[in-house]
């Protein structure tokens, strides 16, 4: 199979519980599916996999299955434009939670011990690169501005690869609270290829000042009612009189 980069392929995923592993799977190149055991039915384990791989690629996952709070850590060994990396994770449910990764496969990471690893928080910080920065620029993919100084995150890319059952079906993106239309438009753009950094920061300053357009209007009109009220002529006359006053 031809590969076409930026790529980044899951081959394997290995969960840890007091220091066993509790799930250890290899994924082949091509469509990989996950089923249950033939009449066992729902509640097997299949969505609790799908989380745990959200997860270990960099999603921001909170809420989890009983069976998976049990767990301790995730590894996940990808393979970024050709090159083997391992990401580890500590599964918890306090959100934005830092990534270890280390440049190998998962069997190298096991025999180097601690010191092959560095550990990435979930956002940048000062000059401290986030894990999103890292893979990237291993990825060979622009960092995308976002709201409030930050950017688009690994989280932001796995909504529209990854939706969970809560999601409704009429969704394209993985659901979540105080979503942005633009910042949909941005991974849609980034992962198609489209992506022109000079829009989507024009785009957000836009929406800014439209903000700041809204609430000075507001402010006007309030000001406006109070001084015909008292009697002034509030119009432009009215202010440069004052204003050599």
């Amino acid at each position: 199979m031809m590969r076409l980069d930026p790529s980044l392929r899951l081959s394997r995923l290995i969960v840890m519980k007091d220091g066993l592993r509790a799930y250890d799977e290899i994924f082949h190149t091509g469509v990989n599916i996950i089923r249950g055991v033939p009449g066992e039915g729902n509640s097997v384990g299949k969505s609790t996999i799908a989380d745990m791989v959200f997860y270990s690629l960099g999603g921001d996952l909170t809420t989890w299955k009983d069976e998976a709070k049990l767990c301790d850590s995730t590894f996940a060994e990808v393979v970024i434009n050709g090159a083997n990396v391992t990401l580890r994770r500590e599964i918890t449910d306090k959100a934005r939670q830092p990534m270890a990764i280390f440049f190998g496969d998962f069997e190298a990471s096991q025999a180097s011990g601690v010191d092959g690893w560095q550990v990435y928080p979930y956002q940048r910080y000062q000059d401290r690169q986030s894990f999103t920065q890292v893979l990237f620029r291993l990825l060979d993919m622009p960092e995308v501005p976002a709201e409030a100084e930050s950017n688009i995150t690994m989280h932001q890319i796995l909504r529209l690869m990854y939706v969970d059952q809560i999601t409704p079906v009429d969704r394209i993106f993985r659901f979540e609270a105080n979503d942005s239309a633009l910042r949909r438009q941005a991974v849609g753009d980034l992962l198609c290829g489209v992506f022109d950094d000079r829009i989507y920061p024009a785009q957000l300053e836009l929406r800014n000042k439209e903000r700041e357009y809204e609430v000075a209007t507001q402010q006007f009109g309030t000001l406006n009612r109070v001084l015909t009220r008292a009697g002034e002529g509030f119009n432009l006359d009215f202010v440069e009189a004052r204003h050599r006053e």
